[in-house]
Protein backbone atom coordinates (compact mmCIF):
# COMPACT_ATOMS: atom_id res chain seq x y z
CA UNK A 1 0.00 0.00 0.00
CA UNK A 2 2.82 2.44 0.83
CA UNK A 3 4.55 1.64 -2.46
CA UNK A 4 1.36 2.48 -4.32
CA UNK A 5 0.91 5.72 -2.35
CA UNK A 6 4.44 6.85 -3.25
CA UNK A 7 3.84 6.58 -6.99
CA UNK A 8 3.86 9.83 -8.89
CA UNK A 9 0.33 10.29 -10.20
CA UNK A 10 0.39 13.88 -11.42
CA UNK A 11 2.21 15.53 -14.29
CA UNK A 12 2.32 19.29 -14.68
CA UNK A 13 2.16 20.58 -18.25
CA UNK A 14 2.46 24.19 -19.36
CA UNK A 15 0.55 24.58 -22.61
CA UNK A 16 -1.29 26.95 -24.93
CA UNK A 17 -4.96 27.05 -23.81
CA UNK A 18 -5.99 27.45 -27.46
CA UNK A 19 -4.04 24.37 -28.61
CA UNK A 20 -3.76 21.82 -25.80
CA UNK A 21 -1.28 18.96 -26.36
CA UNK A 22 -3.79 16.24 -25.48
CA UNK A 23 -5.90 13.95 -27.65
CA UNK A 24 -9.61 14.58 -28.05
CA UNK A 25 -11.80 12.99 -25.33
CA UNK A 26 -8.97 12.57 -22.80
CA UNK A 27 -10.16 13.96 -19.44
CA UNK A 28 -13.12 13.32 -17.15
CA UNK A 29 -12.95 16.91 -15.88
CA UNK A 30 -11.32 20.23 -16.76
CA UNK A 31 -11.04 23.15 -14.35
CA UNK A 32 -10.44 26.84 -15.01
CA UNK A 33 -10.58 29.07 -11.96
CA UNK A 34 -10.23 32.84 -12.38
CA UNK A 35 -8.62 32.46 -15.76
CA UNK A 36 -11.12 33.09 -18.56
CA UNK A 37 -11.30 36.85 -17.96
CA UNK A 38 -7.51 37.01 -18.48
CA UNK A 39 -7.83 35.65 -22.03
CA UNK A 40 -8.43 37.58 -25.25
CA UNK A 41 -10.61 34.80 -26.69
CA UNK A 42 -12.51 32.96 -23.92
CA UNK A 43 -14.87 31.17 -26.36
CA UNK A 44 -11.92 29.53 -28.16
CA UNK A 45 -10.41 28.45 -24.84
CA UNK A 46 -13.72 26.88 -23.77
CA UNK A 47 -13.99 25.11 -27.13
CA UNK A 48 -10.49 23.63 -26.66
CA UNK A 49 -11.22 22.55 -23.07
CA UNK A 50 -14.40 20.88 -24.33
CA UNK A 51 -12.43 19.09 -27.06
CA UNK A 52 -10.21 17.34 -24.50
CA UNK A 53 -13.15 16.40 -22.25
CA UNK A 54 -14.51 12.87 -22.60
CA UNK A 55 -18.20 12.58 -23.48
CA UNK A 56 -20.07 13.12 -20.21
CA UNK A 57 -17.07 15.00 -18.78
CA UNK A 58 -17.43 18.08 -16.60
CA UNK A 59 -16.03 21.58 -17.02
CA UNK A 60 -15.97 23.73 -13.89
CA UNK A 61 -14.60 27.14 -13.15
CA UNK A 62 -15.02 30.73 -12.13
CA UNK A 63 -14.51 33.97 -14.00
CA UNK A 64 -14.97 37.68 -13.49
CA UNK A 65 -17.88 39.00 -15.54
CA UNK A 66 -18.83 42.43 -16.79
CA UNK A 67 -21.78 44.09 -15.10
CA UNK A 68 -23.06 47.59 -14.47
CA UNK A 69 -20.66 49.50 -12.24
CA UNK A 70 -17.61 47.30 -12.86
CA UNK A 71 -16.76 48.15 -16.47
CA UNK A 72 -14.45 51.12 -15.65
CA UNK A 73 -12.33 48.91 -13.39
CA UNK A 74 -12.28 46.06 -15.91
CA UNK A 75 -11.31 48.52 -18.66
CA UNK A 76 -8.43 49.81 -16.49
CA UNK A 77 -7.13 46.26 -15.98
CA UNK A 78 -7.47 45.59 -19.72
CA UNK A 79 -5.38 48.68 -20.54
CA UNK A 80 -2.72 47.47 -18.09
CA UNK A 81 -2.68 44.04 -19.75
CA UNK A 82 -4.01 42.21 -16.68
CA UNK A 83 -7.33 41.21 -18.25
CA UNK A 84 -8.27 39.88 -21.64
CA UNK A 85 -11.86 40.05 -22.80
CA UNK A 86 -14.29 39.26 -19.96
CA UNK A 87 -17.89 39.03 -21.00
CA UNK A 88 -21.21 39.28 -19.22
CA UNK A 89 -23.02 36.33 -17.61
CA UNK A 90 -25.09 36.11 -20.78
CA UNK A 91 -21.89 35.95 -22.84
CA UNK A 92 -20.52 33.21 -20.58
CA UNK A 93 -23.66 31.09 -21.04
CA UNK A 94 -23.48 31.57 -24.82
CA UNK A 95 -19.77 30.65 -24.86
CA UNK A 96 -20.47 27.46 -22.89
CA UNK A 97 -23.42 26.52 -25.12
CA UNK A 98 -21.39 26.99 -28.30
CA UNK A 99 -18.36 25.08 -26.91
CA UNK A 100 -20.68 22.90 -27.07
CA UNK A 101 -21.61 22.06 -23.49
CA UNK A 102 -24.90 21.18 -21.80
CA UNK A 103 -26.35 21.07 -18.27
CA UNK A 104 -24.96 24.55 -17.67
CA UNK A 105 -25.20 26.04 -14.19
CA UNK A 106 -24.12 29.61 -13.45
CA UNK A 107 -23.86 30.90 -9.88
CA UNK A 108 -23.16 34.59 -9.30
CA UNK A 109 -21.20 35.82 -6.31
CA UNK A 110 -20.44 39.50 -6.63
CA UNK A 111 -18.18 40.13 -9.62
CA UNK A 112 -17.42 36.42 -10.06
CA UNK A 113 -19.58 33.77 -11.69
CA UNK A 114 -18.99 30.08 -11.01
CA UNK A 115 -19.98 27.65 -13.75
CA UNK A 116 -20.42 23.93 -14.27
CA UNK A 117 -21.23 22.26 -17.58
CA UNK A 118 -21.05 18.82 -19.23
CA UNK A 119 -19.92 17.56 -22.58
CA UNK A 120 -22.72 15.65 -24.29
CA UNK A 121 -22.56 11.89 -24.51
CA UNK A 122 -21.48 9.01 -22.33
CA UNK A 123 -17.94 7.73 -21.99
CA UNK A 124 -17.60 3.97 -22.36
CA UNK A 125 -14.41 2.53 -20.87
CA UNK A 126 -12.91 -0.41 -22.72
CA UNK A 127 -13.80 -3.78 -21.18
CA UNK A 128 -10.11 -4.32 -20.45
CA UNK A 129 -9.76 -1.10 -18.46
CA UNK A 130 -8.00 -1.65 -15.19
CA UNK A 131 -8.96 0.32 -12.09
CA UNK A 132 -5.95 1.01 -9.91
Amino acid sequence: MLKRARRKTTTLVQADIYNLPFPTDTFDACLTYNGLHCLEDPPSALHELTRVLRPGGTLQGTTLVRAAGRDPLINLFRRQGAFGNPGTRTDLRTWLETAPLTNITLTASGAVTAFTARKSGTHHSPASAKVV
